[in-house]
């Protein structure tokens, strides 16, 4: 049987249009792998993706050099660098775990500067984790002014997506600005939320911590990072 023949022109399109399939068919073998402890595999299937540009494989090449328990020596320069390249096309948690390594000053000398412009990044993409950690450095004032409307406002979107440290920050914040009412100076947009009674009926323990606070209004305006 005669079968006909594609035309040459067509064979790289369909070529590049199952790359985006074989890129994740590689990826998945390297998760696999990770899964079941194979360190070296998964380190084999992922960083051809990385150095090809791929950001899921390049944040799992940072994951595994951060960890020592993931097989590999610790090498931050290394972890520093996959983190890097991944977080420079928007990948949230390398952005977050970027801003940690600078938070903390873990194979490079502590920046709270870089650990608040990272941490913005990923916060402003809704990550949890990333929002409490700008909240904490806009609590005290490490890397940028101490302003407590920002702390609270990060510490909120924390909050609502049920992080326990930023509920218990909030309510602990709340709580200082009622007693020391000169802190509301401090406040670029006035301190104002409340969380609703449905969500304090969810969070009890948390309502606790906040009882005592009167509901101000809502916060005036959104605050945005101010970080470049």
């Amino acid at each position: 049987m005669h079968l006909p023949r594609i035309p040459h022109l067509l064979i790289p399109t369909i070529f590049f249009l199952l790359l985006p399939t074989l890129a994740h068919t590689d990826f998945q073998a390297g998760m696999n792998a990770y899964k079941r402890g194979d360190y070296e595999t998964a380190l084999k299937e992922w960083r051809p993706l990385a150095e090809q540009g791929d950001a899921e494989a390049q944040y799992s090449l940072g994951v595994m050099y951060a960890h020592f328990r993931h097989g590999l020596s610790v090498d931050y320069e290394q972890a520093v660098h996959w983190y890097r390249l991944a977080a420079e096309q928007g990948h949230k948690m390398a952005q977050y775990k970027l801003g940690a390594l600078y938070h903390h000053g873990e194979g490079m000398p502590q920046d709270y500067e870089q650990a608040a412009r990272w941490y913005c990044l990923a916060a402003e993409q809704g990550l949890p984790a990333a929002q409490v950690n700008l909240g904490l450095l806009y609590n005290f004032g490490l890397g940028m002014p101490q302003d407590y409307g920002q702390a609270a406002h990060w510490y909120r979107l924390a909050a609502e997506q049920g992080h326990g440290g930023a509920q218990t920050n909030l309510g602990t914040l709340y709580s200082r600005v009622r007693a020391c009412p000169k802190m509301m100076g401090k406040l670029s947009t006035g301190i104002a939320w409340l969380p609703s009674r449905a969500f304090r009926q969810r969070r009890p323990t948390w309502a606790t911590s906040i009882k005592s606070v009167r509901a101000y209004q809502r916060i005036i305006s959104k605050p945005s990072c101010g970080i470049t």
